[in-house]
């Protein structure tokens, strides 16, 4: 009983320690982008991505936890409308604001090969824009 006790007061103080990270980068992303040009990234490498889609050959669509959309222009991998995709963070840099801040590796099915993209731009569109792209 006691050591229930432990892993459930260890456990609860994991989430709440990663909870607490997650706010922090969030306000970090806030104070450091007040335009709302960039993408919130969650510890670590991985940014906090709501909502993407393959919105051309050669284009991505995403959107950040807090409504903040971006489109990124690739080169060196045609993607496909049911590709599944990872953006990260590269250099450590949080907010994303460029192409030069994060790395797109697209997953091939069935295979499952991954394929590295070479980012070509980083445009952060408007809410009305990104209406074109996602429905809410």
């Amino acid at each position: 009983m006691r050591k229930r006790t432990l892993s459930v007061m260890l456990l609860s103080a994991t989430v709440a320690l990663g909870s607490a990270f997650a706010v922090a980068a969030r306000e970090e992303t806030v104070k450091a982008d007040p335009a709302g040009q960039c993408l919130a990234s969650k510890a670590g490498r991985a940014l906090d991505i709501r909502d993407s889609k393959v919105a051309g050959d050669d284009t991505l669509a995403v959107r950040d936890a807090d409504n903040r959309t971006a489109l990124i222009r690739v080169s060196g991998c045609n993607l496909r409308k049911n590709d599944s995709f990872r953006l990260e963070q590269m250099n450590g840099r949080n907010p994303v604001c460029s192409g030069d801040d994060i790395r797109v590796i697209v997953a091939r099915k069935p295979d499952g090969d991954n394929m590295f993209c070479e980012v070509e731009s980083f445009t952060p569109i408007s809410k009305d824009e990104a209406r074109s792209y996602f429905r809410s």
